[in-house]
C-alpha cells in the first residue's frame, strides 16, 4: 500500500523540458605514507576506525567553511552490506546500496577531536546494527518503486534550487572505499594507479570519497557549483586536511 501511494504520487511531479543545468567540479589529492600510517596508527590507539575519524574531521571542516547556515545538515555514509553479512542479498548483485548511515552534523563541538571520534565510532557500530535489521525491508520496498525518468528528477531537482536546497536534499555523502589492494601476481599486466571518477546526469552531487592505494590515502572531492563553489572546495580540501594533521600531534 505504502509504495503503491508514493508511486501514485510521483506521477504528478511534472516533466521537465529544461536541460540540465549541472556544472560539476572535483578536487583530488591525496597525502604522503607517513600521514597515512601515522592516522592509522593514531585511531588504533584510540580504539577507533579511520572512518569515524574521517567522519569528525570533515563534519567540523564543514562547519568552519560553510558556517551553521549553509553547512549541511546531515552527513550520509553508505555501507557496504555484503561479505556474507546478509543473506537477503541476490546472487546477481555486484553493487548494493540499500543502507547508509546518516549522522547528524555540527553536533558535540565542545568536545576534543579524539573524544568525538569515539562517541562517533560506538554511534557507527550502532547505526550499522541497526542498518543490518532494517535493510532487507527497505530493499524490498524500493524495488516496487517505479523509476523516476530523466525528466522528473530534473524537475525536483529545480525544485530545490527554488527552496534552496543544496543537491544531494541537503547532505554531503562521504564514501570510504577502504584500502584497495590490487594483486596482480597473475595478471597479464601491472596496475600502476588507480583514479576515481564520479558523474551524476541528473541530480546535483556533493560529496567526499576516501580510500587508500599502496599505503597512500587519496580523496575525491566532487560537487556541483550550485552546491559548493570551487573556492569553497578548496577551502573544505585545506580545513579537513588542517584537522587531520592537527590532531594527529594533539594529547588529549
Amino acid at each position: 500500500m505504502k509504495a503503491m501511494l508514493v508511486n501514485g504520487l510521483t506521477r504528478l511531479i511534472p516533466h521537465s523540458r529544461r536541460a540540465p543545468e549541472n556544472r560539476e567540479g572535483c578536487l583530488e589529492w591525496a597525502t604522503d605514507r607517513a600521514l597515512s600510517d601515522t592516522l592509522k596508527q593514531r585511531c588504533k590507539a584510540e580504539g577507533v576506525s579511520i572512518h569515524a575519524a574521517l567522519v569528525v574531521a570533515l563534519d567540523r571542516a564543514l562547519l568552519k567553511v560553510l558556517g551553521e547556515q549553509k553547512a549541511p545538515a546531515l552527513i550520509e555514509s553508505p555501507m557496504d552490506a555484503r561479505r556474507g553479512r546478509l543473506t537477503a542479498l541476490k546472487s546477481d548483485m555486484i553493487f548494493f546500496g540499500g543502507g547508509s548511515l546518516k549522522i547528524p552534523s555540527g553536533q558535540e563541538r565542545t568536545l576534543g577531536f579524539w573524544a568525538r571520534t569515539r562517541e562517533m565510532h560506538e554511534q557507527i557500530r550502532r547505526d550499522i546494527e541497526r542498518e543490518m535489521v532494517n535493510i532487507p525491508g527497505r530493499y524490498h520496498f524500493f524495488e516496487m518503486l517505479r523509476p523516476l525518468p530523466a525528466a522528473q528528477i530534473q524537475s525536483m531537482v529545480r525544485l530545490g534550487d527554488r527552496l534552496k536546497i543544496n543537491g544531494s536534499w541537503n547532505r554531503f555523502a562521504l564514501s570510504n572505499l577502504g584500502n584497495v589492494v590490487v594483486s596482480d601476481s597473475d595478471a597479464p599486466f601491472r596496475v600502476k594507479d588507480l583514479r576515481i571518477y564520479v558523474h551524476s546526469f541528473n541530480i546535483r552531487l556533493l560529496g567526499l570519497v576516501a580510500y587508500a592505494l599502496n599505503g597512500e590515502m587519496r580523496f575525491y572531492l566532487v560537487s556541483d557549483e550550485k552546491c559548493l563553489s570551487s573556492k569553497q572546495a578548496e577551502a573544505l580540501k585545506h580545513e579537513f586536511m588542517s584537522l587531520l594533521r592537527e590532531q594527529l600531534i594533539s594529547v588529549e
